[in-house]
């Protein structure tokens, strides 16, 4: 999971021009957190990151840019 977490954290970096302004690699504590989530919810939980960290002027993730664990998306449609 966290090799995976690794890669993602990298091809976000690079595909977008903003990525420059992170570190090349995520902090250890920062995969160790992100080693808990489904790989589905990677992707979402990094971009949040990387948004929360650039709004706090940082080029570097933190582990409390990442969402709380086991926030879930609101439900849209009917309400069950």
């Amino acid at each position: 999971a966290r090799r995976i977490a690794q890669r993602l954290y990298r091809g976000i970096r690079a595909e977008h021009d903003w990525g420059t302004r992170f570190e090349p690699e995520p902090r250890d504590d920062v995969l160790e957190r992100m080693s808990e989530l489904a790989p589905r919810e990677m992707r979402r939980a990094w971009m949040t990151a990387f948004g929360n960290a650039k709004l706090d002027k940082r080029g570097q993730v933190q582990v409390q840019d990442l969402p709380e664990p086991g926030a879930k998306k609101t439900a849209i449609g009917f309400v069950q």
